[in-house]
């Protein structure tokens, strides 16, 4: 569930930041979003408290009731598809949400730094530009232009931060889902290599992790919040005279 809980967040990242004139997720879209995403992951691990058992074995003569897996037939289709389904799929939305998010704000960039060198401002589609095909020259635009180029430096920090927290988590989540795997093929190969202990490291790293990205979430976020507080007033007196400029401007031209 969490991997798939960070799959729509890098989602919902992209399209806030590629698609900012479209309308937001309600709190209601939200909870229903997690309510899916925690009903189907609940469905597909289900099968697995059925597979675990408690048995007893003997350890030099002296007994022990343990908890294990018993492998029906198909659990290794199953675990194959619930090591698919839960850590691959979600992290190939990742990647693709957050690399066509860096080519967008990469192409963003390269288009304003063309605009200046060629000494022509253009209107860019964006949540800035609200009219397009027209060209609106002034001192107003060069300003939204400015503080555009700032948002897009904010907005690679954040995607950094983001990486950031999806690489920890490929790296803590890793050696649990391949000891889940190892599980099955240890016990249909009867070799029994595996040790309580390896499953115990496993979890306790992916503990680990569930501890650190919410730390890292709220870096990620106060690195916003704190470029925008250090916004100068005169810096927000400039941005809101320049954008009524620019619709006086453009209020002229319709």
């Amino acid at each position: 569930m969490s991997m798939w809980t960070m799959a729509a967040i890098a989602v919902d990242r992209y399209r806030v930041i590629t698609l900012p004139s479209k309308p937001q997720l309600t709190n209601l879209s939200s909870v229903l979003v997690i309510a899916i995403i925690w009903i189907v992951g609940l469905a597909v691990l289900s099968p697995y408290f059925i597979f675990y058992k408690l048995i007893e074995v003997k350890v030099n003569d002296k007994p022990y009731t343990i908890c294990t897996r018993d492998n029906p037939p198909g659990a290794t289709v199953l675990s194959l598809f619930v090591v698919i389904e839960q850590f691959i799929a979600p992290l190939l939305v990742i990647t693709v949400s957050y690399v066509k998010l860096w080519r967008y704000i990469k192409m963003s960039r390269a288009k304003l730094q063309k605009s200046i060198a060629s000494g022509k401002v253009s209107v860019i589609q964006d949540s800035l530009c609200l009219y397009k095909q027209k060209a609106i020259y002034s001192e107003s635009m060069m300003i939204l232009i400015q503080q555009r180029e700032k948002r897009n430096r904010q907005y690679r920090k954040l995607i950094k931060s983001l990486i950031l927290i999806v690489m920890a988590f490929v790296v803590m989540w890793m050696p649990l889902a391949a000891l889940f795997s190892a599980v099955t093929f240890d016990m249909i190969m009867e070799s029994y290599r595996l040790r309580s202990y390896q499953m115990l490291l496993g979890l306790l790293i992916m503990s680990t992790n569930i501890v650190i990205t919410p730390i890292f979430y709220l870096v990620s976020n106060s690195q916003i919040s704190l470029l925008c507080c250090k916004k100068k007033p005169q810096q927000r007196i400039g941005q809101f005279n320049a954008i009524k400029s620019i619709n006086k401007v453009s209020n002229t031209l319709c």
